[in-house]
C-alpha cells in the first residue's frame, strides 16, 4: 500500500496564509467590537447627561452656594422690606388708604404684582441654581421621590404665601377703621369666658384690638429681618469655610438646610423642599474608615447565627454614624423652628385676629372686604396645613402632636365662622355659645 504524497511547498504556503488571514480578521473584529463598545458607552454617557440636564461633573460649593444664597437673599429682602414699606405708604396716601367697604385698595395691588413677577423670576433662577448643586445620580433620586414633579404646586403655594403676607401687613390699618367699637366688642367677648375672661378683658381694654394686631405684625417683620441677618452671618462663615477648598467638595446637610432656610425666608417652598430632601439624603454617607469585607462577614455571621444584636449591627454598618446623627439633629431643629415661627407665630395668630375682626365687624364691613378677609384666612390655613404635613414626616410624634393642635384650632375657627352667620349678634365663644353685644 502506498503512502499519500506529501503536500507541496506551494500548498503549505497557501494554507498558512489563510490561517494568518483568519487570525488577522479575528483581531480586527475584536478591535471593531471594542471601538463600537466605546462609542456605545460614550453615547450612553451623553444620553445620561442629557436626561438629567447637564454633564456629569463634581459640584463646586465655592461657586454654587454663594450664587444660590445671593438669589434667595435678594428676593427675601424685597418681600420683607418693599411690601412693608408699600403698606406704610398706603396708610398716608389718601387715594390708597383702606376703607370699610373694600379693605386694602385694589389699585395698590400693582406693587404686589411687580413683587410677584420678581418672585416668579427669582424662583426660576433659584430652582436652576439648586439643581446645579446636585450630581446626576442625585437628580434621578429626586425624580424618583417626586420632588421635582411637585414644583408647580409648591410654586403656587409660594405665590399664595406672598399674597397672604401682604394681607397680614395691611390688616392693622383695616382694623383701625372700626375703632373704638372693635375693642369694646372684643373685650366683651372675652369677659364672658369663665376663668380667664376678666383678666383677658382687661388686657383687651388696655392695649386695644388694632394696636395688638399692629404690634404683632411689626414684631413678625422685625423678627424675620433679624433671622435673615442671622442667616447672613451663617452664610458668611460658610463662604469663609469653603473659600480654602481648592477642589470640588460634597455639599453637606448643614449647607442644604441653610439654603432651605433662605428659601423659606424668600417664600419659595419649591426650592426649600428640594434642599430639605437633599439634606435628608445626607444621612447615608459612606464611612471610608470601615472595611467593607469585614463588615460583610460580620453581618452575614450575625444573620446566620440569628444573633443580630442591634449595637453590633449598627457598629459594622458602612454608613457614617456621626454624620447621620448630625443630620437628624439638624433636621429636628430646622423643622421645629419652621413650625413654631411660620405656623404658630405667623399663620395661627393672624388667623385668630382676622377671624375676630370678621365676626365683630360683620354688620359694618363691606361685601368685598369680607371676601378678602376670608380669602386671607383660607390661604393661611392652606399654608399652615402644608407646613404641618411636611414637618410631621421629619419630626415624628412631635410633628403629629403640633399638627393635632393646629387641627383643633382650625375646627374652632371653622365653628366660629359658621356661628358668625348663625348668631344674632355674630359673636360666638366655644364655652358660652352666642354672645350678645349688650352683655355687661
Amino acid at each position: 500500500m502506498g503512502t499519500a504524497p506529501s503536500a507541496s511547498p506551494r500548498i503549505l504556503s497557501d494554507r498558512l496564509s489563510q490561517r494568518l488571514a483568519g487570525k488577522t480578521s479575528e483581531r480586527e473584529l475584536s478591535r471593531g467590537n471594542a471601538a463600537e463598545g466605546t462609542r456605545a458607552d460614550g453615547l450612553a454617557v451623553d444620553w445620561f447627561s442629557s436626561f438629567v440636564g447637564g454633564s456629569y461633573e463634581a459640584v463646586n460649593p465655592q461657586r454654587a452656594i454663594p450664587q444660590l444664597s445671593g438669589c434667595l437673599k435678594r428676593n427675601a429682602l424685597i418681600v420683607w422690606l418693599v411690601l412693608p414699606a408699600w403698606v406704610v405708604i398706603q396708610a398716608f396716601c389718601p387715594a390708597l388708604q383702606p376703607t370699610r367697604m373694600n379693605w386694602f385698595s385694589n389699585s395698590g395691588l400693582i406693587v404686589l404684582l411687580f413683587v410677584l413677577l420678581h418672585h416668579l423670576f427669582s424662583e426660576h433662577q433659584a430652582w436652576s441654581l439648586a439643581k446645579n448643586m446636585l450630581l446626576p445620580p442625585e437628580l434621578i433620586v429626586m425624580r424618583q421621590l417626586n420632588v421635582l414633579s411637585k414644583r408647580r404646586k409648591l410654586l403656587l403655594m409660594g405665590v399664595l404665601e406672598v399674597f397672604d403676607f401682604y394681607t397680614d401687613l395691611a390688616f392693622p390699618m383695616f382694623a383701625f377703621l372700626f375703632e373704638p367699637g372693635l375693642t369694646n366688642h372684643w373685650m366683651r367677648a372675652w369677659r364672658v369666658v369663665p376663668g380667664i375672661g376678666q383678666p383677658m378683658g382687661a388686657l383687651c381694654t388696655a392695649f386695644g384690638f388694632w394696636l395688638t394686631a399692629g404690634a404683632f405684625v411689626m414684631a413678625m417683620v422685625l423678627t424675620n429681618l433679624w433671622y435673615l441677618w442671622k442667616l447672613q452671618v451663617q452664610d458668611a462663615s460658610l463662604t469663609e469655610r469653603i473659600k480654602f477648598e481648592q477642589e470640588a467638595a460634597r455639599v453637606n446637610a448643614d449647607d442644604f438646610f441653610l439654603m432651605a432656610r433662605y428659601a423659606n425666608m424668600a417664600m419659595m417652598p419649591s426650592v426649600a423642599a428640594l434642599c430639605e430632601e437633599m439634606a435628608a439624603q445626607r444621612r447615608w454617607i459612606f464611612d471610608s474608615s470601615k472595611d467593607a469585607a469585614e463588615s460583610g462577614q460580620v453581618m452575614a455571621s450575625l444573620r446566620f447565627r440569628n444573633l443580630a444584636d442591634g449595637a453590633d449591627a449598627l457598629r459594622y454598618e458602612l454608613r457614617n454614624q456621626i454624620e447621620q446623627e448630625n443630620q437628624e439633629n439638624a433636621a429636628w431643629s430646622y423643622f421645629t423652628a419652621l413650625l413654631l415661627m411660620k405656623v404658630f407665630v405667623s399663620n395661627v395668630v393672624s388667623i385668630y385676629f382676622q377671624g375676630s375682626l370678621f365676626s365683630i365687624s360683620f354688620n359694618d364691613a363691606g361685601h368685598q372686604a369680607k371676601i378678602k378677609v376670608l380669602l386671607s384666612m383660607l390661604f393661611s390655613f392652606i399654608i399652615a396645613g402644608h407646613r404641618c404635613m411636611t414637618a410631621s414626616k421629619h419630626l415624628g410624634l412631635l410633628g403629629f402632636v403640633l399638627m393635632f393642635f393646629v387641627g383643633l384650632f382650625a375646627v374652632w375657627i371653622g365653628l366660629r365662622m359658621y356661628n358668625t352667620f348663625r348668631c344674632e349678634d355674630h359673636l360666638w365663644n366655644a364655652t358660652t355659645g352666642c354672645v350678645s353685644r349688650t352683655d355687661k
